[in-house]
């Protein structure tokens, strides 16, 4: 088993999907497919069960991203460890973004980090915000920039901006509240345009919970 077919099996099951992983990853999907393949054949079950809609993740898969996640983590730990102890500050830093907020800022945050810290490689993955908690618990990601839905444990949240929380309507709505604010509850007693819970976007979520 290699550190690359590891690497790609768990990329794939993140992003559920391989043309989504493969555009990630900067692979071709065919070579993505393949090395998957061989890492089936190599343990002699299957991981994935490929479809029209997308993959799915086998029982033997689950125990093997399982185990996985893990040793990415150690290997980007022992990297970062090595780069340390030569006193150079350098290695490998996995941001996450929703896909709104990459398009405006990951280009930009990776210039900036190859201006600053050259011998550090910034990889940007653009994720629904309802995966990122749990990817940076498991130790996929080392940060991510988004709106929590909800505290967990073991992660710091530190504020960068605020964002008005805002109710959009017609301009001919008889029942538009009036100028001036509105209560969640106000908003959430009108029919609304929500996300899909399977997003776990932050306005789902407020409005859920109110």
């Amino acid at each position: 088993m290699e550190l690359r077919q590891l690497r790609y099996f768990l990329a794939i099951v993140d992003a559920q999907g391989l043309s989504r992983a493969a555009k990630q990853l900067h692979v071709a999907q065919s070579a993505l497919s393949r090395q998957v393949a061989d890492l089936e054949a190599e343990l002699g079950v299957p991981l994935l069960v490929r479809s029209r809609t997308g993959v799915a993740v086998t029982e033997a898969g689950k125990v093997l991203y399982e185990y996985g996640q893990g040793i990415a983590k150690l290997v980007g730990d022992a990297r970062t460890a090595v780069h340390f102890a030569a006193g150079s500050v350098a290695g490998s830093v996995v941001l996450a973004l929703p896909q709104s907020v990459a398009a405006m800022l990951a280009l930009p945050l990776m210039r900036a980090a190859a201006s600053r810290h050259p011998d550090i490689v910034l990889h940007v993955n653009e994720e629904l915000t309802g995966n990122m908690t749990d990817q940076m618990l498991s130790g996929r990601v080392d940060m991510a920039i988004f709106t929590p839905t909800m505290p967990a444990q073991d992660i710091v949240f530190t504020p960068l901006v605020e964002e008005p929380f805002v109710l959009i309507h017609s301009a001919q709505d008889a029942q538009a509240p009036p100028p001036g604010g509105v209560t969640v509850e106000q908003a959430v007693s009108r029919p609304l345009v929500l996300p899909s819970q399977h997003h776990g976007h932050c306005t789902r979520w407020i409005v859920d919970a109110a």
